[in-house]
């Protein structure tokens, strides 16, 4: 068999959808597949972006599976997520590799030395065993968080260089994450996710996926579906590791010792609200962390909660915004966030050509001249922030 084409059927995709996406026929495809020494760069490229590997280095290797960091996920997922979605997570893998490897180059950390000087941890015991609780506290440590809120959860990270791209995705998923030498860290937020629609679901989101990256890293690698509302019950380790997940972001936004004399004395509703606003949680979240740690019965009645976001939490965790100037001259969506952003900014500090950072953002040499054009006077952004999976109570 082609080895392209054992490439395509390791990850679920059909010949007709990835033909239509390549803007190809089906039967040059076929020619394609047939005979891969006549693969051009331009050919090899549009494939390593809808598969998410490396054809180059697919092509050389011996290997029978596609070593993606979502390839099971999307053999998986091929009966359930439409043919954009699986090849937007594929691209992601691209987009990603391909922008490590520039700050490989010029000398700049990927966030993978920061990421892993925290062991994996495979005990996925129920979080009422306190599992959780202490890797939330040597998360908070190594992120140099002391006591209090997290006052952002972008800028936690950015201390471990995770790179955060958004896109649309399907609304029953909320992000997805991938974490390992060649990617660092990389969340991949849903821009149409749902619950990425206020600051306090978001919060929930990043740091659900941040303990993922962090501890979470050969299941990550393998992991065998999303879990969606509803999918609990599927498979007992994924459904171990989304318990102690969750359980870990609430521990990580608001550490037991203080919420267990937060407010002491106060009524259920002004407990709850308080927490929630002073801590950066959602509703559900909140109610649930507040039974870990033995302050409110999971049977107490709460009549009403507070539902009013503050400002300042949108503004420190607010959800993606593609660049309206580099979409308008070409940049495909992944790349036309944060990613446009470190491009310029290696660009500027001259460590990448005209060349090099044109083919990064997937334009031709008239489309960089008017995206420089257009940036000119711009501060780029600063935080370079991806899948928060989503769980049944976020």
């Amino acid at each position: 068999m082609s080895r392209l084409k054992e490439l395509r059927e390791q990850l679920g995709f059909d010949l007709r959808e990835v033909a239509s996406e390549a803007d190809w026929s089906p039967e040059e495809l076929r020619e394609i597949e047939r005979d891969p020494d006549e693969l051009d760069e331009g050919d090899a490229r549009t494939l390593g972006d809808l598969y998410g590997v490396d054809i180059d280095a697919w092509l050389e290797s011996n290997d029978s599976d596609p070593h993606s960091p979502v390839g099971v996920l999307l053999r998986a997922q091929h009966d359930v997520l439409s043919a954009w979605a699986r090849f937007t997570i594929a691209e992601a893998t691209t987009v990603a590799r391909d922008l490590r490897a520039a700050q490989k180059q010029a000398g700049k950390p990927t966030g993978w030395q920061a990421i892993s000087s925290l062991s994996e941890d495979s005990d996925h015991r129920h979080p009422g065993s306190g599992n959780a609780e202490r890797l939330a506290v040597r998360a908070r440590e190594a992120s140099a968080l002391s006591e209090g809120p997290v006052p952002s959860m972008a800028k936690v990270f950015d201390v471990f260089g995770i790179l955060v791209l958004w896109a649309k995705l399907p609304a029953h998923i909320d992000a997805l994450s991938m974490a390992t030498p060649e990617l660092g860290g990389v969340m991949v937020g849903n821009l149409q996710g749902k619950h990425m629609s206020n600051a306090f679901l978001r919060r929930i989101t990043f740091a659900h996926e941040l303990c993922h990256i962090l501890f979470d890293r050969p299941w990550v690698q393998a992991v065998p579906r999303f879990c969606c509302t509803g999918s609990r019950g599927q498979n007992s380790v994924s459904d171990d590791v989304e318990r102690r997940a969750r359980a870990f972001t609430t521990y990580f936004l608001a550490p037991s010792g203080e919420i267990q004399t937060f407010r002491e004395g106060c009524s259920p509703i002004d407990l709850v609200n308080g927490v929630m606003e002073t801590y950066g949680m959602g509703y559900e979240a909140t109610r649930h962390h507040l039974g870990f740690v033995g302050r409110l019965p999971y049977d107490e009645k709460i009549p009403e909660v507070f539902t009013v976001v503050p400002p300042r939490w949108e503004a420190q965790d607010p959800i993606g915004v593609l660049d309206g100037k580099a979409v308008a001259v070409g940049v495909p969506g992944l790349r036309a966030g944060v990613v446009t952003d470190i491009v310029l900014q290696l660009y500027a500090d001259k460590h990448l050509t005209a060349s090099a950072a044109s083919e990064l953002l997937r334009v031709n040499p008239k489309s960089w001249n008017q995206l420089l054009d257009s940036r000119q006077g711009d501060r780029t952004q600063t935080w370079s922030t991806s899948s928060g999976i989503d769980g049944d109570w976020l």
